[in-house]
């Protein structure tokens, strides 16, 4: 998992060094591949992730409507699409 934050650092950087604006955002295929980026990050800071907090990553809505999950690595955004889950006081969160 280091390799990897390491290397979401290393893109920024690299951009960088060339005078260059880094990528906006990394964009993952889908939800599962969130999920699974945030159970690495969490196992470890040992954070326990609770759909309604930004531990979930904060929701982030795009021109075209859709709303996608993100974090952000040294710099670097790491964005998913995002699911509606219910929540038990009859509101819903983005996780």
């Amino acid at each position: 998992m280091a390799d990897l934050i390491d290397n979401i650092a290393r893109i920024s950087h690299s951009f960088r060094e060339l005078n260059l604006e880094p990528p906006a955002a990394i964009i993952l295929a889908d939800h599962e591949q969130g999920m699974r980026l945030l159970g690495l990050l969490h196992q470890m800071k040992y954070m326990v992730p609770t759909v309604g907090t930004e531990r979930l990553g904060k929701p982030i809505e795009h021109p075209d409507g859709s709303v996608y999950m993100g974090v952000e690595i040294y710099g670097m955004k790491v964005q998913w699409p995002a699911v509606r889950m219910a929540l038990p006081n009859g509101g819903y969160a983005w996780a």
